[in-house]
């Protein structure tokens, strides 16, 4: 039940995990093939949320490690619903 916000950058910005966690990230989408895609870089996992049209959520939610670099790729999107890290139950953070 603890997280983070975290600020998004242009697309392709990676982030560190700070401690065991989730990468959420949720944006409004403008047009038909619109994406959000986390990346990680240590093991090649990926998850994609497409939009399908404008106007719409797209929603990505990621496990990683602490230390795992994850990147995140969009592509027309809008508007920040939100980008955050959300420690795993039992992580401590600082």
């Amino acid at each position: 039940n603890q997280y983070i916000d975290l600020t998004l950058g242009i697309s392709g910005t990676l982030y560190t995990a700070p401690l065991d966690g989730y990468i959420v990230c949720s944006l409004f989408t403008t047009s038909d093939g619109s994406m959000v895609e986390l990346l990680n870089e240590a093991n090649g996992l990926c998850s994609r949320a497409p939009g399908v049209t404008g106007s719409l959520l797209a929603r990505v939610f990621f496990p990683v490690r602490k230390g795992d670099a994850v990147k995140v790729n969009y592509t027309n999107v809008n508007n920040i619903n939100f980008f955050r890290f959300i420690y795993a139950e039992g992580a401590k953070p600082n």
